[in-house]
């Protein structure tokens, strides 16, 4: 047998078995409507035909009549001829597979007829192939499906198809279905505009799909109502070209990636449902309806989620979807309701967490997930006040509020949440939206911004608080606040704010602060009755009661101290502030007194309560009558009967017994502070009493220095002084003058005592003499009048006095400062000059010099060397100057100045003698340069205010410039020895001048040897 010998062998299907095959996933009614509506839909029309645009479902007691207004092309018919062909498939802008849902119309009829474009078809599926369709030519308008129903059970074709038998009772049910199939699948239409259903011709549901320029569906049913969805539009193109190159041969390049997504604006409480092109029986808890070409089950019925391309091209699509709504959201607020709003949201989180726990396919989870990220920038929050906000400006009411409070919140504009949304309170506190609760200072800050912060009459509130009910609903929501707070420091901080604000109602039916309203039993109203007492409608165990004080002690005695004076005693006179019953109800409190607040006990002590000569003075200013006996009665003391009679309660408050150390230390100063008219002889007798009793109080340095200023010590001008003002004798008069006070003479030896211990002065002091100085500068320094003997006398002695003190006294130089400026020193003519205008002559051959400065110099030993330094008298060796006038034949000479380098030891010998001790400095030998010159001249200058004063040149045989470090010396022969040993004196005592120290340098330098100088050093006697 060859290749080539072969034979042929046909192949077919078994039609029947194939539509049998086939019918299993396509059962229901909703299916076959569902089927018939999409192929209608998909009805394009061409050569000038329009597309179909209304369908009618017309059930019959014979058949179902399924018309529309398009017509079958020729194409279309091949389809029904080629069943899933796909040629349906291939054409774009269309959803099934034309034929192959077709085949829906066997669950109801054995030979469905078509009657579109003149042409009449029979379909007898039962019937051979080529005899399985009978065509005929008729006049046709549109295009009309006749299924005829199925009743006979023992036909064929129900046998083959294994299908039951349509049952007449059968057709209202399947008119019922066909009417909720229409609503269903009217929402995506993208041809049809009108869905019809009847029974017997009779309209049974009509709907009608409309969509509006601003991308709103609005169906419309027979009975004229209406429902309205947002339609959002996008598409996936960028994933959907992804998955096309990820599975090329699989995706078909016809289907689409738009997705088309319906949001109810009314009733977001049922859930949403996918559509590929037709409804699907997969829901979501989502509110919308999302339309994609997605890829469903055989059955048309689900879609797939699993795996597969099939899976990810559907998870794209819901992605997709997600995306267009969260690009859309911000308009949202304005078509939804705020209930349907936040319904959504809440549908958004639950896919979520339903997505996470696996209990909905993963990728239903992007909807909450695209939209989070934005929440808390969207005006998404609706408020009592039926306005929109951000989350985070507005307020979520405590649970507890009631209705009152929200009313009480929208009179404060506080941006609560719309009780329409309190099922929706826990979603607005979840992170991604943030919405805070209602705080304490939310309220705070409404009732300042209504004045609250200051007291007033009920009657003056924002008239929204003017009773007592709505002060009750405040105090209960603040109550709700405060119980919601868990930290003592938050709690604090909330109170503090409250604090603030005019809450309280009190019994004047005033609202004020809590800190100044105050529970009080009966007593304390009567004593206190300006006092603000809390109204009875205020509970006790809430806010604000809960947080008011009881007014005790402690308050009483704060207000009291708060009162001035003046009212106090006024009010004691006009018989309005009882003292005894004030002080019975005092004792009445000892546990708070003496017990929880001990400070109370000073507190009332310095109130002034007692009545002392016509007035209130403090309990601390006085004293139980006691042990000593005041001879003065300048000491105050308690009038027990005025308090009512009880001395030991005042002794438990620490009111003292009168004592004398109590007296000299507390009642003396303020007596004498408070009495300066206190008569002379009750001054003595008290002089009389202290010197009596020195011995007690002696040791008493405190009281002393307390005592040394009191003005005690009777003077000769008969007034009494501090003793530290006051001398005891009259011989301070002739130094001091009249200007100071002097003590009376005293007999008693006590008294003399009690001034010694006292410190009366017996010696002038520093700051006396410089007043005596400066009264004297301003009687004679101003008119350069010469003093006479006795004022120049008086003028030496403080100035030597004040010379002794700056070694003695610490201080005396500070008090001498104000001299520095005034004339106060009198030259040789008696007459007073300023310090800087004198100088000291400590070298008299510099004074001798300048003709007309004897004006000018004084001695420092008629004054005092400390004292005229210190006013800032200068030396005439400091303000000298010297110049040295050369002729230009200088020459060095080393061999003297060899000389005096060499012996140096020998002068140091010399210095050592003398109480100026050794070389000043001891590098200046070997520095010192000797020069000798012709000619040698000194000049000298003295500068006096603005005046120069110079000498004539004077010839020298040598002189030190201290500022080259060379000594000049005239080059003569004998060299002019004691000149040399002058200067060399000179320059080793920093300009000083040698006096005798230059006659024993003088022996060293001349000697023809050291050692011969040496020598003649020790014949001296030279150390």
């Amino acid at each position: 047998m060859t290749e080539n010998d072969f034979t042929y062998r046909p192949q077919d299907v078994n039609y029947l078995g194939f539509l049998e095959a086939q019918l299993r996933d396509m059962q229901g009614i909703a299916t076959l409507a569902y089927e018939l509506i999409q192929n209608a839909d998909d009805a394009r029309g061409d050569n000038g035909r329009s597309p179909a645009t209304t369908l009618s479902f017309n059930i019959t007691d014979d058949a179902l009549i399924v018309e529309n207004d398009g017509v079958f092309r020729p194409v279309d018919f091949n389809r029904l001829q080629n069943l899933a062909g796909g040629g349906k498939r291939d054409e774009a802008d269309t959803t099934g597979a034309f034929g192959l849902g077709f085949i829906a119309v066997y669950q109801i009829t054995d030979a469905p007829e078509i009657f579109s474009n003149n042409i009449h078809w029979v379909i007898r599926p039962d019937a051979p192939a080529d005899r399985r369709i009978i065509e005929r030519s008729v006049p046709t308008t549109g295009t009309c499906f006749v299924l005829p129903w199925a009743f006979d059970e023992r036909s064929d074709v129900r046998r083959a198809l294994r299908i039951a038998a349509v049952v007449p009772d059968q057709l209202d049910m399947f008119a019922a279905h066909f009417a909720q199939a229409i609503e269903v699948a009217a929402l995506f239409l993208t041809r049809l505009h009108t869905l019809t259903v009847l029974r017997n011709g009779r309209l049974r549901k009509q709907i009608t799909h409309r969509q509006t320029p601003d991308d709103q569906i609005v169906l419309t049913d027979e009975a004229g109502q209406t429902q309205k969805w947002l339609l959002l539009q996008g598409d996936f193109a960028a994933d959907a070209a992804w998955l096309r190159g990820q599975y090329a041969w699989q995706i078909e390049s016809k289907r689409r990636n738009e997705v088309r997504l319906a949001l109810p604006l009314k009733g977001l409480d049922r859930p949403g449902r996918l559509f590929a092109m037709l409804p699907t029986d997969s829901t979501t808890p989502l509110p919308f309806h999302i339309n994609a070409d997605f890829y469903p089950t055989t059955d048309r019925k689900r879609i797939h989620f699993d795996n597969g391309y099939q899976a990810e091209w559907n998870r794209a699509a819901i992605r997709c979807a997600a995306r267009i709504l969260a690009r859309r959201f911000a308009a949202l607020p304005q078509l939804l309701d705020p209930v349907g709003l936040w319904q959504l949201l809440q549908q958004m989180t639950a896919a979520h967490h339903l997505a996470g726990a696996g209990d909905l396919p993963e990728t239903f989870a992007s909807f909450w997930q695209a939209v989070a990220p934005i929440l808390r920038t969207q005006p998404i929050f609706y408020t009592v006040n039926e306005t929109w906000t951000l989350p985070k400006d507005g307020r979520l009411l405590v649970r507890g509020g009631g209705e009152t409070a929200v009313s009480l919140l929208k009179q404060l504009n506080i941006p609560v949440a719309h009780p329409d949304l309190t099922p929706y309170a826990t979603l607005m506190q979840q992170p991604e939206i943030g919405t805070p609760c209602l705080t304490i200072q939310d309220i705070t800050d409404a009732l300042r911004h209504y004045g609250l912060m200051q007291p007033q009459p009920l009657s003056e509130a924002p008239l929204f608080l003017r009773s007592v009910e709505a002060l009750q609903s405040l105090w209960h929501l603040i109550d709700a606040l405060l119980n919601r707070i868990f930290h003592p420091r938050e709690t604090e901080m909330a109170l503090d704010l409250l604090h603030s604000c005019a809450l309280v109602l009190t019994d004047r039916m005033t609202l004020d602060r809590l800190d100044r309203v105050y529970y009080g039993k009966p007593d304390a109203q009567a004593l206190f009755p300006e006092v603000h007492w809390v109204h009875t409608a205020v509970s006790t165990t809430t806010f604000p009661g809960r947080y008011l004080q009881s007014f005790g002690v402690r308050q009483a005695v704060d207000l009291l101290a708060e009162t001035p004076i003046d009212r106090l005693e006024e009010a004691w006179r006009m018989g309005r502030l009882d003292l005894p019953a004030l002080f019975r109800w005092f004792e009445s409190q000892q546990i708070e007194i003496f017990a929880d607040d001990p400070a109370l006990q000073q507190a009332i002590r310095r109130l002034p309560l007692v009545p002392v000569n016509g007035e209130l003075r403090p309990l601390a200013d006085l004293y139980l009558p006691g042990g000593f006996d005041d001879p003065l009665r300048l000491a105050g003391l308690v009038d027990v009967d005025a308090l009512g009679g009880r001395p030991q309660f005042l002794h438990d408050l620490g009111v003292r017994e009168l004592e004398f150390t109590t007296y000299v230390h507390s009642q003396l100063p303020r007596a004498l502070a408070y009495h300066p008219d206190l008569p002379s002889d009750a001054r003595h007798r008290l002089l009389d009493l202290l010197a009596e009793r020195l011995g007690e109080i002696r040791d008493d340095e405190a009281l002393q220095a307390q005592l040394a200023r009191l003005p005690l010590i009777a003077t000769m001008d008969g007034a009494f002084r501090p003793a530290d003002e006051v001398y005891a004798s009259r011989d301070v008069l002739a130094l001091l003058g009249d200007t100071v006070h002097v003590a009376e003479p005293v007999e008693s030896g006590a008294v003399l005592a009690l001034h010694r211990w006292l410190g009366v002065r017996t010696q002038p002091t520093a700051a006396d003499i410089v007043q005596r100085l400066v009264q004297i500068s301003r009687q004679w320094g101003n008119d350069q009048t010469p003093l006479d003997d006795r004022m120049q006398d008086v003028v030496t002695q403080c100035l030597h006095r004040l010379d002794q003190m700056l070694v003695a006294e610490a201080g005396v130089e500070t008090a001498v400062a104000p001299l520095k400026s005034l004339p106060v020193i009198p030259n040789a003519q008696q007459i007073l000059m300023r310090p800087d205008c004198l100088f000291v002559v400590d070298r008299i051959d510099l004074a001798r010099r300048f003709e007309g400065l004897d004006v000018y110099l004084v001695e420092t030993a008629v004054f005092g060397e400390r004292i005229t330094a210190v006013l800032g008298v200068q030396t005439l060796s400091q303000v000298v100057q010297s110049e040295i006038i050369l002729s230009d034949d200088v020459v060095e000479d080393t061999a003297l100045q060899a000389r005096i380098v060499e012996r140096r030891p020998l002068i140091e010998r010399v210095l050592n003698a003398d109480s100026i001790g050794g070389v000043v400095d001891e590098t200046l030998p070997d520095r010192l340069r000797v020069c000798k010159v012709a000619s040698l001249h000194t000049e000298y200058r003295l500068r006096h205010g603005d005046t120069v004063m110079t000498t004539p040149p004077e010839a020298v045989a040598a002189k030190w410039a201290a500022d080259s470090c060379i000594l000049f010396v005239q080059d003569v022969t004998p060299l002019p020895w004691t000149a040399i040993a002058r200067e060399v004196t000179v320059m080793l005592r920093k300009g000083q001048p040698g006096g005798a120290l230059a006659i024993g340098i003088r022996e060293v330098l001349v000697a023809e040897t050291a050692v011969v100088a040496n020598t003649l050093l020790d014949e001296l006697g030279y150390p």
